[in-house]
């Protein structure tokens, strides 16, 4: 082949490739992001939207449940492939870890529509005293017993 032509031919295999990753299906990965909700075991309800706890107070021996929710997606272009949560207590050191792995579709006209993915674990059940949640590059103090658990957010 001579070097036009080998040019050429690379060029070719290059527009190629780049349309392929523009309209082919690919793939977001978020770790220990989204909004982290923490309540009492069998408090969760999940409303069709991100899900909310409803009130109670927590005491020591009580499961928690922990929602953690990431949003906002389109519904045509962004679907939910896996997800998943953690909670590690060591000592006086709570632990949470979350996965999404969301599927882009490659679509270029995607609805401005606003879906949240969620996934849910379970704190095991804690003692009476002051613990440390660790989620991503935030922390948080949690006392137990208590009448409440706020809910923050790490951006995706």
């Amino acid at each position: 082949m001579n070097r036009a032509a080998g040019v050429l031919f690379s060029v070719l295999v290059l527009v190629g490739l780049a349309g392929v990753a523009c309209t082919g299906d690919s793939e977001s990965i978020y770790e220990n992001k989204g909004d982290v909700c923490i309540g009492l075991e069998g408090t969760f309800v999940d409303d069709g939207f991100s899900g909310r706890f409803v009130s109670g107070s927590v005491g020591p021996d009580a499961p928690l449940d922990v929602s953690i929710s990431l949003g906002c997606f389109s519904s045509g272009c962004e679907g939910l492939d896996e997800a998943g949560c953690s909670a590690v207590v060591d000592g006086n050191t709570i632990r949470l870890n979350s996965f999404f792995r969301v599927a882009l579709s490659g679509e270029t006209a995607c609805p401005s529509d606003c879906n949240t993915f969620t996934t849910t674990c379970e704190i095991p059940p804690l003692d009476e005293g002051e613990y440390t949640l660790v989620y991503g590059n935030e922390t948080r103090a949690l006392t137990v017993p208590a009448d409440a658990f706020e809910c923050f957010s790490i951006p995706k």
